[in-house]
C-alpha cells in the first residue's frame, strides 16, 4: 500500500511529524500543507527533524502558535516553481480549503528520473483549477487525493448555495426579535482556522461585530483575507457587545466517533441561554459539516432530489428544536464531495490515484485503500500507468532491479536475479526464429517456474512459456496464469507485488495499473 506521506523518488514528507521512520532518515524536507491539527501533530518548539516547507500563512501561524525554531520554517510563494535540489522542484497552489492550505505540485526532472505528483492537501475541487497556469499541459504520475468524501452518498452542494442558505436562515430569525433588543443568541460552529467565507458573508449582511476567543481573534488576524469590513469592526472578545458568537463545535455539541454525525448537547445550550438570560431569549445554532450530507442510493438516482440539493434557495439540511434552542446542520465543507473528486481526477488523468484518507476504523487498511481506489479506475490514464510499469521495471538498460522469490514458509524472501530484459536463448534454432526477433519478451523467475513477459502496444501479457514458433504462440493466448512476482528496487527498498492471473486475451486487454511500492492485478 503506497504511504500517503511519502513522495517517491524525493525526500518529501508531507503532513507527518509524528512518524519517526521519517525522523531517522537523513536529509528528509518536510512540508506541511495547512494549520490543521491533524496533519501539523507533534510539531512543536522541539522539532529538529528538518526544514518545514509551507505557505506564508501556514508559517506565520505555525511561528507564533506552535514556536518551532524560525530557522527551520521556510515560506514559499504560491504558483511559482521552487528548486528544491538539483532533483526536483515544487510549485504551492491553493488548495480552496481553510486560509494557508495548498496543494504540492512536484516535477522530479534530475537524477535520470521524469515524474510528475500532486499532493492537495485537504481540498475542494473548483473549476477554476482547469485554467491554473501551473496546471495546464502537465502528465501527473500519481496523485495524493483528499478523499475524505470518497462516497457516492456525500454529494452535498456547492459552498455558494450553503452559505447563502446560512446568511439567510440568519435574516430570517434576526427579523423576528424585537426592534429594540436582539433577543436571539447566534452560535456559529467553526475550526480554529476554517469556514472564514460563512463569517465573511455574514458580515456583508450586517451581522457583526462577532465575538470570538482571544485565540481565535489573534489567529485570524494573521490570516491574510479580504474581509467585507475592517478587522476591528469585524471581530470583537467581548460578549456583551453582539450576539452572533463564533465558537467551537465542543460548545454546541459533539461528533460521533467516525464523524458520521453531530449530536447537539441541549442541556449544556440550554444552560447557556440560562447564563445570557434574561437578555436572550432563544439559541440558534449552526453546525456547517459535509458529515451532515449522506443520501440514500434511491435518492442520487432521483433527479427531483438532485435539483433540489443543488438548489440555492432550499439546500437540504437538517433542523432540530428543542425547548429554546434550535440547530441547524447545514452541509457545507472545504474537502471535496464524491462528484468533486471525480471530476478532478477526470480532469487531471494521472495515471494513479492514491487515497490520503482512508476514514473511520479503517484507517491503515490495505483493503479500504483499495476500495477507494476502485472510484477512479474509469477515469484515471490506464496507458500511461502501464507505460509507467514498463519503463520502471522492464527497461532494457536498467539494472535496478530484482526479483525476490516469495516462499509460502513464514513470508520469507530469496532474492533471485531478474534475467535480461531481451531473452537470449541458447538454442540456435530457437535464436534464428524470426517470431523471437518481433516480440520483445522479458522473463521472469517465480515459485521456481519461468514466467515469459510479452510487451505488445503497451500491454504485458503473460505467457506460460516460450513460443518456439508461432503455432504455440497463439495456443499460450488461451492458457491462463496462475503466480506472481515481487519485484524489489534497490533504490529504495520498496516492492511491488504483481498477481498474474487471468486468461493471456483478458490480459492484454487490460492496462497495468501500478508503480514501485503498489500491489496490484494485471
Amino acid at each position: 500500500m503506497d504511504d500517503p506521506h511519502c513522495i517517491p523518488n524525493t525526500q518529501i514528507v508531507v503532513d507527518n511529524f509524528s512518524d519517526r521512520k521519517y525522523q531517522r532518515r537523513k536529509g528528509c524536507q518536510y512540508f506541511l500543507t495547512h494549520f490543521h491539527a491533524d496533519h501539523y501533530g507533534k510539531l512543536g518548539k522541539n522539532w529538529n527533524a528538518g526544514p518545514i516547507y509551507c505557505s506564508s500563512i501556514t508559517a506565520n501561524l505555525v511561528l507564533s502558535l506552535l514556536e518551532v525554531e524560525p530557522s527551520l520554517v521556510h515560506p514559499l510563494p504560491l504558483d511559482a516553481w521552487v528548486c528544491i535540489n538539483d532533483c526536483y522542484r515544487i510549485a504551492l497552489v491553493d488548495a480552496n480549503h481553510c486560509p494557508g492550505a495548498v496543494m504540492i505540485l512536484i516535477q522530479v526532472e534530475g537524477c535520470g528520473r521524469h515524474q510528475t505528483f500532486l499532493h492537495t492537501g485537504d481540498c475542494r475541487y473548483s473549476s477554476k483549477w482547469q485554467s491554473h497556469p501551473l496546471l495546464q499541459d502537465i502528465t501527473v504520475d500519481q496523485v495524493f487525493l483528499d478523499t475524505t468524501y470518497c462516497d457516492p452518498k456525500y454529494v452535498f452542494p456547492p459552498q455558494k448555495d450553503t452559505i447563502n442558505f446560512i446568511a439567510d436562515r440568519v435574516d430570517v430569525h434576526a427579523q423576528q426579535d424585537p426592534a429594540e433588543q436582539k433577543a436571539t443568541l447566534f452560535l456559529i460552529a467553526t475550526y480554529s482556522i476554517g469556514k472564514e467565507r460563512i463569517l465573511m458573508e455574514l458580515a456583508r449582511r450586517g451581522h457583526y461585530p462577532m465575538i470570538v476567543s482571544d485565540k481565535k481573534r489573534h489567529m485570524l488576524s494573521m490570516v491574510e483575507m479580504d474581509w467585507p469590513v475592517p478587522f476591528e469592526e469585524m471581530f470583537s472578545t467581548n460578549h456583551n457587545e453582539s450576539n452572533m458568537h463564533v465558537v467551537g463545535w465542543h460548545l454546541i455539541g459533539s461528533m460521533a466517533p467516525g464523524g458520521w454525525a453531530f449530536f447537539p448537547d441541549y442541556q449544556m445550550l440550554h444552560e447557556m441561554l440560562d447564563h445570557y438570560e434574561p437578555r436572550y431569549r432563544q439559541i440558534v445554532a449552526f453546525i456547517p459539516t459535509g458529515w451532515s450530507f449522506k443520501i440514500s442510493t434511491q435518492q442520487r438516482q432521483s433527479s427531483k432530489h438532485s435539483n433540489i440539493c443543488h438548489s440555492e434557495s432550499d439546500v437540504l439540511h437538517h433542523k432540530e428544536t428543542k425547548g429554546r434552542v434550535t440547530v441547524y446542520t447545514v452541509p457545507y465543507s472545504e474537502h471535496s464531495n464524491y462528484e468533486e473528486l471525480r471530476n478532478f481526477v477526470a480532469w487531471l488523468r494521472p495515471s494513479r490515484v492514491v487515497p490520503t484518507v482512508l476514514g473511520g476504523r479503517q484507517r491503515n487498511s490495505r483493503r479500504a485503500f483499495e476500495r477507494i481506489c476502485t472510484h477512479f479506475n474509469d477515469v484515471i490514464d490506464k496507458k500511461a500507468a502501464s507505460r509507467r510499469f514498463l519503463d520502471s521495471f522492464l527497461d532494457t538498460n536498467s539494472s535496478n532491479h530484482q526479483l525476490l522469490k516469495r516462499k509460502k514458509s513464514k513470508g520469507a524472501l530469496e532474492r533471485n536475479q531478474l534475467c535480461s530484459s531481451t531473452h537470449q536463448d541458447q538454442n540456435d534454432s530457437t535464436h534464428d526464429d524470426p517470431l523471437n526477433d518481433r516480440i520483445p519478451k522479458h522473463r521472469f523467475s517465480c515459485k521456481d517456474q519461468d514466467i515469459l513477459v510479452k510487451m505488445d502496444e503497451n500491454h504485458l501479457i503473460p505467457l506460460k512459456s516460450e513460443p518456439e514458433d508461432e503455432q504455440t504462440y497463439h495456443k499460450c493466448q488461451q492458457d491462463t496464469i496462475e503466480d506472481s512476482v515481487l519485484i524489489v528496487s534497490d533504490d529504495d527498498y520498496t516492492s511491488t507485488e504483481v498477481h498474474i492471473d487471468q486468461p493471456l486475451e483478458q490480459s492484454a486487454s487490460m492496462q497495468i495499473q501500478t508503480i514501485l511500492g503498489s500491489r496490484v492485478t494485471v
